[in-house]
């Protein structure tokens, strides 16, 4: 999971990943076509956007 956040993961597994986040935000309207929607996909991977994201998601569900 760590490698994923950090796009360090298998090039096989990182191309599924961006592949499928960036089918979502092409879905969602956030993108006008499949390969902007994965090239976000994998510069918010690479940028450390996503890692940031789930650190907050966690610390937000963390038990007082």
């Amino acid at each position: 999971f760590h490698d994923v956040l950090e796009a360090k993961a298998r090039p096989g597994l990182m191309d599924t990943l961006v592949f499928n986040a960036g089918a979502a935000l092409w879905v969602a309207g956030k993108t006008a076509t499949l390969q902007e929607g994965a090239a976000l996909a994998r510069d918010l991977l690479r940028s450390g956007a996503v890692k940031r994201r789930a650190a907050a998601v966690k610390e937000f569900y963390r038990p007082a």
